[in-house]
Formats: C-alpha cells, sequence, structure tokens
C-alpha cells in the first residue's frame, strides 16, 4: 500500500467531465484547426464556447484553468 496522498482534482474539472461529451468534441476540433494559439484566439475560443452554451467553465477561472489544461493534454 502506498502511502502517498492523492489530490482530488478541482471542482472544475468535475465540471470539465459532466459537459465532456458536447465540450470534448469543441475542444478537439478547436485544437485540430491550430497547433498553437495567441491569447487572441484563446479570448475567441471562450467567447465561442459562451455563444454555444458551454459558458459554465469560461467565467471562472478555475474552469478556464481546466479547458486550458485539457487543450495543453491534447496538443499535437
Amino acid at each position: 500500500m502506498s502511502d502517498k496522498k492523492t489530490t482530488p482534482p478541482p471542482a472544475s474539472d468535475s465540471l470539465l467531465v459532466m459537459l465532456a461529451p458536447k465540450l470534448s468534441k469543441e475542444l478537439d476540433h478547436w485544437l485540430a484547426q491550430r497547433c498553437s494559439w495567441s491569447h487572441q484566439d484563446w479570448l475567441d475560443l471562450l467567447a465561442h464556447l459562451r455563444k454555444h452554451g458551454l459558458g459554465e467553465l469560461t467565467f471562472i477561472q478555475e474552469g478556464r484553468d481546466a479547458i486550458g489544461r485539457y487543450l495543453e493534454k491534447r496538443r499535437r
């Protein structure tokens, strides 16, 4: 048995999982179109997500961080 303590994921990651099917499809589509992005691209993505009913995560820092982690993990 390991003595390592595990840290639960932030609450925003749980929300990301809950929104996963539609949100991951949007994020994967966005990533497929670029290898890198600028700050303006990031702001445009957040606006796009809000416009398409996926804004729950975009209004809080933890949510934006969760989206950023998702993108960074899947970046080409």
